[in-house]
């Protein structure tokens, strides 16, 4: 039998364990079908940067928008009884970043629309204003009539974050829009994570977030110093979602393969494109590592396949900074791609002008979500210092 609610809840309260958590800044935000309430804490007056504050998330809570509501409503009449009560509330309340500052990266291509061009300001101003050094490396992507440049990547090393990772990173993340599962995933893996990488990537239509987090490299060294060939391992976890509707998402797992030769590579690209030997990418790649062979060791290229579930993407990723190349080392080879990818020639043709004397950095393809054929090239990595007072 059920007890009624005066049994229920007659007894006495032991509030000997009962702990205090206190919050002074909050933000709410929207996602389909929730209303997330964060609760943080600001940071000390050393902390504050320019006319924003600091603040690191405490507590969440995920509501229904039915009961957020109920809630708003009572929210409502509890703040008008105070009111009647001790006067009116102060107004004024303090933006966690404020609008008018532009961190966008130098030399960012020109936005298709404000709204896009804002949600990359975001991103900017929010790492930058963690105030630790970072690497700060830009891209491009091409498919077939698209040429896509507003693209970039923040990353720096988790011990440069001050306090404690986890409350700093999920504010992070909750300022970001992540979604509430990638959140907990996320903080879930921190205490094996290394780097944290945060990107930007302006498509046809909309935007992309991404959150990378990369693993300790398991390196193990023989009796002479030299590298040990190890089995394959995960080195990163990419969380990406559209900033606008965090409900269209994807998980990306990234394999490297460590100390491959040029043969081995080559092996390997031509397993992942099995099915599709004709895409331009498999062939840009394996023309990329014959012309490698006599110029760099097998240690300077680092390998990696990249593969998502339910969905068809298939791709790789080669990291060739160890090869010491330039864009117009690679100016040809890039006029090529352009021409069989139908791209518009003036547009294609400025940007690798503008960018010719930077580092070439990756180059990754393969299939994406759509299953069609794409070429990523990444470039001239910048080390940066945050602006946090």
């Amino acid at each position: 039998m059920m007890p009624d609610k005066t049994e229920r809840y007659s007894g006495t309260i032991d509030s000997s364990r009962i702990e205090s958590k206190g919050a002074n800044v909050f933000e709410v935000m929207s996602n389909p079908g929730e209303i997330v309430l964060a609760f943080g804490n600001m940071q000390p007056v050393e902390a504050v940067r320019n006319d924003g504050i600091t603040a690191y998330l405490a507590n969440r809570i995920i509501m229904a928008p039915s009961i957020a509501k109920r809630f708003t409503a009572l929210l409502a009449r509890k703040v008008q009884e105070y009111e009647s009560a001790f006067g009116p509330l102060d107004r004024e309340v303090p933006t966690l970043y404020p609008q008018e500052q532009n961190s966008l990266p130098a030399d960012s291509p020109t936005y298709a629309s404000e709204k896009t061009a804002e949600k990359a300001r975001s991103l900017a101003r929010l790492i930058d204003g963690l105030g630790v050094e970072y690497g700060l490396e830009r891209s491009f992507k091409i498919s077939d009539r698209s040429l896509l440049m507003n693209r970039f990547i923040m990353g720096f090393k988790k011990d440069q974050l001050p306090g404690d990772p986890d409350k700093t990173m999920g504010s992070v993340f909750m300022q970001m829009g992540m979604p509430g599962a990638f959140i907990d995933e996320c903080r879930a893996l921190l205490p094996k994570t290394e780097f944290f990488h945060f990107g930007f990537e302006e498509q046809r239509t909309g935007c992309l977030y991404k959150a990378y987090l990369e693993f300790k490299v398991p390196v193990e060294f023989g009796t002479d110093g030299s590298r040990i060939r190890q089995e394959p391992f995960l080195v990163f976890l990419g969380f990406k979602w559209n900033p606008f509707d965090n409900s269209t998402r994807a998980m990306s797992r990234y394999t490297c393969y460590p100390l491959l030769s040029p043969e081995e590579i080559q092996e390997k690209l031509a397993c992942l494109f099995e099915r599709n030997p004709d895409y331009k990418s498999f062939e840009t790649a394996q023309n990329i590592v014959r012309n490698l062979v006599k110029v760099i060791s097998n240690d300077k290229i680092i390998y990696e396949e990249v593969s998502e579930e339910s969905n068809p993407r298939k791709s790789f990723d080669m990291n060739l900074y160890g090869a010491d190349l330039c864009i117009r080392d690679i100016y040809p080879l890039l006029m090529d791609i352009g021409r069989h990818y139908s791209l518009p020639a003036d547009q294609f043709v400025k940007l690798c002008d503008r960018i010719r004397d930077k580092r070439f950095g990756h180059l990754s393809g393969g299939i994406d979500r759509e299953g069609n054929d794409f070429l990523t090239v990444y470039y001239g990595v910048e080390r940066m210092q945050g602006s946090r007072l």
